[in-house]
Parts: structure tokens; C-alpha cells; sequence
């Protein structure tokens, strides 16, 4: 031992102040998803854990290698500082170029990439495809006894995002969309179904917002792509036995709603009178709300219902399960102070013959 052997002494006088020398350990892990697709993101989330002293200026490396031995894929963390028994996470997102096997190893060093304090020689392992999973295909066999419905992330039929059977087509999502990977606005969807019919004469009415084509056996017999809110209904003759009723719809923007219902055709309904569900006789409203009412003694698709305010113009109300609504905002009615304002609901058949009336009064709360 001599004073200038830096390392001998540091050595002694740890021995002396009953310190031991510097221990460097580390235990390294790393997480990453056991398969991915050429062209996509592959995320590895790298875990060191100092086991020993505490150590400043380390080097941690993430390196991929292929299943040939090629490096094709590096990155590294200068300047880390661990304290005893610290762990830290490292993220790194590695894109594969090609398909194979490929290994994550670890490494944590000194400060200059020297000296080598461990090395994970197979850290975690990620198998690589050419492809991804299938893409959905929308079928052209109808569903039997329901609807085949396809979902499309843009308002022309295109970019087909979900495939699935519904039971019946009768949807508002209001601002909302069918599913998580379709937008909220401008996006389209096709339904298929082949259904038994007597030999009749079937009504088929719609409720939609915005565009709908309706197709029975391979025709068009209703042809309304276009913005709008609005319902209509269609007179058709079936023979016995299995028809294909298909439904195109597109939703632009603002609310999204579409309903198809039919029935076997009837005289008109002569209805019980109009019920008016919300609002009760007097009653005092703000903000926005809905307008509830339907005609008694008739089925929703039988008839339409429209609210008029003071003898203004007729607005439509809407199917809405039991009964039919239209979303109201009468902050903006000012012309009678508070009030009452006379709401007036109008009932009429399909070709438009009166069937019923009834009004309330109503005050808007300031």
C-alpha cells in the first residue's frame, strides 16, 4: 500500500471507518405484449431495481435483436441515479420492420458505458406477424330472422369498423355512436335481414336522422340520402313466405336516430285521443326538456304527432319507445313573459286525416 494507490486506500480507509466498498447489483426485467404486426408499435416497459449501493451516472440500455443475432433496435438512458433499493421504469417503443422472433435484453452500466454492471441476456421475447387480425367483413347473406348490421366509420359505406346481428333497427344514440370505433358524426351503417311474412299488405315506417334507403327484395322503394329529420312510412304488398328487407343510413352530423318498424295494414286508426305525457297541465319548464304524448289506442307507426305552440307551426315528435317526444329549449320564449304558453298536440294518420287533439298550459320559469 502507498498513498498513491488511490484504489488500495480508498480500500483501507473503508476498513478503518467500517465501511465495505461499493457494491453494484441490479435485478432487470421487462415487459411487452407476446405477439405484434409488422408496421405497428411494439411498447417495452423496462424495470431496474438497484440492489446494491447507491450509483449516479449509470447508463441503462434496451436493446431487440432478431432471431439471427442482429441488433434492430436500441435505446439507452444516460445519467440515471438510483438509490438503494430503488426500482425505476423505462419506456421504449420499438416498430418492427419484419416478421420473426425477436429477444429484449437489458443492460445497466457505468457512467461512459463502463463498466458492464449486468446484462439480461433475454429480458422478454416478442413474436412478430405479417398481418394483423382480419379485417370485418360485411356479408351479403342476410341474418335470418334478424338484421346482419354493418358499421362504417364514414358516412359513404366506407371504412367498415363492426359487424354484428340486431334483433330490430330501432337506435337513437342522440350526439353518441353505434360503437367505440365509429365517430360520432359521419358515419353509415347497412342492415340485412330475411324475414316471414304473411300475404298482406305491410306498412313499413321509419323514423331517421339523417339519410336512409330501404330496399325490400333487391328494389328501392325508399330513396331519402339526405340530411333531415324526418318520418316516413311505405305501403307494401308481400306474398307469403321469406322477403330480404335491407336499410342503408347515414349520420351527417347532430343527432344520430334510426327506426324501421311494420305491420300488417289496417283501417286507420281511430284512436282514444291524445295523451300528453310531459307537460302536465300548468306546469313550469326551463332549459331544455322533452315533449311527451301519444294517441290512444293506436301502435307508434299507425300515426304521426306534431306540437304547436300559440297556433304556430306544426313541429313532429318522434318515436320514442312507448310513446312519442321532441327536445324543447324555451329559454327563448319571451313573447308572453312567463306565461302560459298554450302547446297544442296534433294527431293525424299517415295520409294525413285528423285523428285527435289535446293542449296544455305551460309557464317557462325564469
Amino acid at each position: 500500500y502507498t498513498p498513491q494507490n488511490k484504489p488500495a486506500q480508498e480500500v483501507v480507509t473503508a476498513w478503518w471507518t467500517g465501511q465495505g466498498p461499493a457494491v453494484r447489483s441490479f435485478n432487470t426485467s421487462a415487459s411487452a405484449p407476446a405477439t405484434g404486426v409488422v408496421g405497428q408499435a411494439v411498447p417495452i416497459v423496462a424495470t431496474i431495481r438497484n440492489t446494491g449501493s447507491p450509483t449516479s451516472g449509470a447508463v441503462v440500455d434496451v436493446e431487440v435483436y432478431s432471431g439471427s443475432g442482429q441488433k434492430v433496435f436500441q435505446r439507452f438512458f444516460e445519467g440515471q441515479s438510483f438509490t438503494q433499493d430503488q426500482s425505476r421504469t423505462y419506456d421504449a417503443t420499438w416498430t418492427p420492420q419484419a416478421a420473426g422472433t425477436y429477444t429484449v435484453k437489458l443492460g445497466v452500466f457505468g457512467s461512459g458505458w463502463s463498466p458492464n454492471y449486468v446484462w439480461n441476456n433475454s429480458a422478454a421475447t416478442v413474436a412478430v406477424g405479417s398481418q394483423g387480425p382480419p379485417a370485418p367483413s360485411c356479408s351479403t347473406t342476410p341474418g335470418s330472422g334478424v338484421f346482419s348490421g354493418c358499421y362504417f366509420d364514414n358516412a359513404d359505406l366506407s371504412n367498415l369498423k363492426l359487424v354484428r346481428d340486431d334483433a330490430s333497427i330501432n337506435f337513437d344514440w342522440g350526439g353518441g355512436s353505434p360503437h367505440e370505433s365509429v365517430g360520432s358524426d359521419t358515419f353509415s351503417a347497412r342492415w340485412a335481414g330475411s324475414f316471414t311474412f304473411e300475404a298482406a299488405t305491410y306498412d313499413f315506417a321509419l323514423s331517421v336522422d339523417d339519410g336512409v334507403r330501404l330496399y325490400i327484395d333487391g328494389e328501392l322503394v325508399l330513396n331519402k340520402w339526405i340530411d333531415q329529420v324526418a318520418s316516413y312510412n311505405v305501403s307494401r304488398t308481400m306474398t307469403a313466405g321469406a322477403h330480404t328487407v335491407v336499410l342503408e343510413y347515414f349520420e351527417n352530423g347532430g343527432g344520430a336516430r334510426v327506426q324501421l318498424a311494420w305491420q300488417k295494414s289496417g283501417p286507420p286508426p281511430t284512436g282514444g285521443g291524445v295523451e300528453v305525457l310531459y307537460p302536465t297541465d300548468g306546469a313550469a319548464v326551463s332549459g331544455t326538456f322533452e315533449f311527451k304524448a301519444r294517441l290512444a289506442g293506436a301502435t307508434l307507426p299507425q300515426y304521426d304527432l306534431y306540437w304547436q305552440v300559440d297556433q304556430g307551426s306544426l313541429v313532429p315528435l318522434h318515436d320514442s319507445g312507448e310513446h312519442k317526444a321532441a327536445w324543447v329549449n324555451a329559454d327563448s320564449w319571451s313573447w308572453r313573459g312567463t306565461g302560459p304558453y298554450t302547446i297544442n298536440f296534433v294527431a293525424r294518420s299517415k295520409s294525413g286525416a285528423p285523428l285527435g287533439q289535446s293542449s296544455v298550459q305551460m309557464f317557462v320559469a325564469r
